[in-house]
């Protein structure tokens, strides 16, 4: 289970991306993924699929936490690999390594 420490999330909050981080807070207060466009239920689809063997996620064009969240809490992910557009993967970088996000791998495309 993803413990994130409330302190650096303090901090985060004062000097941090504030959408990155009331996604973070939304996702703690209600424990499901924020976003609309992400399929239905899908922790339930990977876990029917996967069991609770580890296996790694790689999600294309992401651009909020909360699914990362989401599927850390539920499943057994060894690695999410989120891709996405140089500007927005600069954002990650930082929540990354303020929060001490762990199995969290940033690829961004060339453009």
């Amino acid at each position: 289970m993803l413990q994130i420490n409330k302190k650096r999330i303090l901090l985060w909050k004062i000097h941090g991306d504030s959408l990155k981080n009331n996604l973070i807070f939304k996702y703690r207060k209600n424990k499901k993924p924020i976003n609309q466009t992400t399929k239905k239920n899908l922790d339930k689809f990977l876990l029917n699929y996967f069991g609770k063997s580890n296996f790694s996620f790689f999600d294309v064009g992401g651009e909020n936490i909360d699914l990362y969240l989401h599927l850390l809490n539920k499943l057994n992910i060894d690695k999410y690999y989120l891709y996405n557009f140089k500007s927005l993967i600069i954002l990650f970088r930082k929540l990354k390594s303020f929060l001490d996000l762990i199995n969290f791998s940033l690829l961004q495309t060339w453009i």
